[in-house]
């Protein structure tokens, strides 16, 4: 994967980042890229997105009902928005950071879409790649 595909440099390099951003890094080139590799004409596959939200310290998870646009812009930014490095996301009154600053592996997250169409916990098998 191509850093360059995901983030870069404020135009005022790290200062920028520090004094007048939320983060050391600009990454709303982050955008394009899933607009690039994600199906144009929606999401088909169940997709669950955790972020945290630093009003109420709350885990927010988002799924593919939110729609492709809120899904790529907001809520896939936010998942990926480490404290610091890159910018929060403003998004429904929320204000939202990497997911994994509070749960780093969303398993529960991922059982409670499998019940959707499961009858019981005994038929779901959970493959986990990090």
């Amino acid at each position: 994967m191509d850093p360059g595909k995901l983030y870069r440099s404020w135009d005022y390099w790290l200062l920028e980042g520090a004094f007048f951003r939320g983060g050391l890094f600009n990454d709303t080139i982050f955008i394009d890229y899933m607009d690039e590799v994600l199906p144009k004409n929606g999401l088909f596959k169940k997709i669950t997105v955790g972020a945290t939200d630093t009003k109420t310290g709350e885990f927010v998870r988002f799924t593919e009902e939110i729609g492709y646009t809120d899904m790529v812009y907001r809520a896939a930014r936010a998942s990926a928005a480490i404290p610091g490095v890159f910018e929060y996301v403003n998004y429904n009154n929320m204000t939202l950071i990497d997911g994994g600053v509070l749960i780093n592996l969303d398993i529960g997250g991922a059982i409670n879409r499998c019940m959707e169409q499961a009858s019981s916990h005994e038929e779901i098998t959970i493959d986990i790649v990090m």
